[in-house]
């Protein structure tokens, strides 16, 4: 189950309405609450689909704005937050957009160690089973460690 980290929510009064849309900042994804009179639309949004996250800052206030990928392309808006509620909240997204996007390249390292040691393995049983020479074994295993 996800932790909620942090809400924002709009100011109700400039908002000019009861129900001020908000995003809640969950471990693993963002979750955008707009409510309407007899209706509530949510948004899940995956860390990984998020480009950008944008805050403009008044002097009281700030407006937060999530620009999301895929085969929408929409962004969500929350206007008229606290102004220090929607700086943690930017802090916190970026945050996590950057190790969302840096988990993926973690992926290839592992993909790339786990070839090395497979190619090695492999030079260590063709040296064991007298198939190469141990001159050949080095230049070989220099080769394939020098390309990692």
């Amino acid at each position: 189950m996800s932790n909620l980290i942090i809400e924002v929510t709009g100011n109700k009064t400039f908002n000019r309405t009861y129900w001020v849309p908000s995003i809640l900042v969950y471990d693993d994804y963002i979750l955008y609450r707009n409510r309407k009179f007899f209706s509530v639309n949510e948004i899940s949004i995956p860390y990984k689909q998020v480009a950008q996250v944008k805050l403009l800052t008044g002097l009281f206030f700030a407006d937060l704005e999530i620009f999301v990928t895929g085969n929408d392309h929409r962004s969500v808006k929350i206007r008229f937050a606290k102004k220090s509620i929607g700086k943690k909240a930017k802090k916190i997204i970026d945050n996590k957009i950057h190790l969302a996007h840096m988990g993926h390249n973690d992926k290839n390292e592992n993909l790339t160690i786990k070839n090395t040691e497979r190619a090695l393995a492999r030079l260590q049983e063709l040296l064991e089973k007298d198939k190469i020479s141990k001159k050949e074994f080095n230049q070989k295993k220099k080769d394939i460690l020098n390309n990692y």
